[in-house]
């Protein structure tokens, strides 16, 4: 549920992202703005990813969902106060990053979680459909909120994350495989 609702949520906050800087600077933001998204993760997602190898993983994993969090919530804001692109930039690249780095820890943790090779069979299906679901529904629903502007969008991406990062809290790992979690 959490990985379906932070897809959902990424991609509803791109789109919003993604018209902000087209707005402002056109193509060239738009470019701009896929480069602030992309470099910073090939550094950031290693380094965040590798705490989990020396903290619980559980706690990074819920900590990285509240930096996409606070990252969404302030890309909200900062559409909705007309932010530079600078500024939006910045703010893109710490959420790429946090989101991003999502996944590896997610797959990490699954396989601690799972009790036998079925549910973690089911466990991997759940998250491809799910990724799938998000993949969908995130730029579809950014796209019919953007009526109402592209700070809705970003508000409503960052309910979504809200929500991913309450569902993630909710991750109790069995007493068994507590110790590799």
């Amino acid at each position: 549920i959490a990985w379906t609702l932070s897809i959902a949520a990424q991609w509803a906050l791109i789109v919003a992202l993604l018209i902000y800087a087209y707005d402002l600077e056109g193509a060239l933001g738009v470019g701009l703005l896929g480069l602030a998204r992309t470099l910073p993760t090939l550094v950031g997602v290693p380094l965040a990813t590798s705490l989990g190898d020396r903290q619980s993983r559980i706690r990074v994993l819920i900590g990285i969902y509240l930096t996409a969090l606070a990252s969404a919530v302030v890309a909200a804001v900062g559409l909705a106060m007309d932010a530079g692109l600078l500024a939006i930039m910045a703010i893109a690249a710490v959420n790429a990053i946090a989101t991003a780095a999502i996944r590896p820890l997610q797959n990490a943790i699954i396989p601690g979680l799972a009790r036998s090779p079925e549910e973690l069979v089911a466990a991997n299906v759940a998250s491809s459909t799910g990724e799938g679901i998000g993949l969908l529904v995130g730029p579809a629903l950014g796209g019919l909120l953007l009526v109402f502007g592209t700070p809705v969008v970003a508000a409503a991406g960052a309910v979504g994350m809200a929500l991913a990062t309450v569902a993630v809290t909710q991750i109790r790992p069995d007493r068994r495989v507590r110790a590799r979690t």
